[in-house]
């Protein structure tokens, strides 16, 4: 599902297709962002990073440490700053890590974005977890990407990134690593380098992941801060993800596949 993921496979001596995710881009799309800040209950002035990832996984694969880290560092300087973490909060028993509790660590305010109004003092806020939990209605996601400044993936390693696309595709630019399937997929942002990022051998893959530098996610959220509300970058981000519109890989990518497995299937039964 990702070019890497095929190079990968082909240097093993693997035959293998590529059919990259795909994005309802007439839903996921732009929208006026004042009116997406107003149904949410996020005041107009603050920058919005954002994060929409699994927390899943002691440590966390995505990051969670690294990026709450940066921010805490970044909100020192510009205050108006908040952290939305669209993910579980980790306050219950489980396979996660208590980004409650490490919020409070780093000296973050934290509450919850359930569509009414976002007390000015809040650092961090995170989904409603209770509807989190029932599911989240693709509005509400439309809503809370277009909300956002930009949006951060940094994780250890991805197999494919889907919110790097959603976002994108709602004409928000991201921050991400260029290792494993993230670099291919941001358009319109900041890529963190490898020389940015610490080698973890992981002995379950045989392989090594990347752990980002907080000064370096730091870094980013500057940048993308001198360059707040900068239409170009949106709108960058948005042309970028129309490539993976469910409808064009559908025609480009599944319907070839389809056909070449089919053909062999009935190689295989002639013979």
């Amino acid at each position: 599902m990702s070019k890497f993921g095929r190079d990968q496979a082909k240097k093993m001596g693997l035959d293998v297709y590529y059919v990259p995710h795909g994005v309802e881009t007439k839903v996921f799309k732009p929208l006026d962002r004042k009116e997406s800040r107003r149904r949410l209950g996020i005041p107009e002035h603050r920058f919005i990073i954002g994060m929409v990832a699994a927390n899943k996984g002691i440590p966390p694969r995505k990051s969670f440490y690294e990026v709450i880290s940066a921010f805490a560092a970044f909100h020192k300087m510009h205050p108006d700053a908040l952290l939305y973490l669209h993910t579980n909060d980790g306050s219950m028993p489980g396979d996660h890590v208590d980004l409650q509790k490490f919020c409070k660590v780093m000296g973050l305010k934290t509450g919850i974005v359930d569509c009414r109004n976002l007390e000015d003092d809040i650092d961090v806020a995170f989904v409603d977890q209770y509807q989190n939990q029932l599911g989240i209605p693709d509005a509400y996601m439309v809503d809370i990407y277009n909300a956002m400044d930009v949006m951060v993936l940094v994780s250890l390693g991805e197999g494919f990134g889907i919110p790097l696309v959603e976002a994108q595709a709602c004409g928000c630019p991201v921050i991400t690593g260029e290792w494993t399937s993230m670099g291919e997929l941001c358009f319109s942002g900041w890529k963190i380098t490898k020389a940015e990022a610490d080698p973890v051998y992981q002995q379950y893959f045989d392989a090594f992941q990347y752990r980002v530098r907080v000064d370096a996610v730091v870094h980013r959220m500057l940048k993308a801060y001198e360059m707040r509300g900068n239409n170009e970058y949106r709108s960058r981000a948005r042309d970028g993800a129309l490539a993976y519109d469910a409808d064009k890989v559908t025609e480009k990518y599944w319907k070839p596949v389809l056909a070449d497995i089919e053909a062999r299937m009935f190689e295989v039964k002639s013979e």
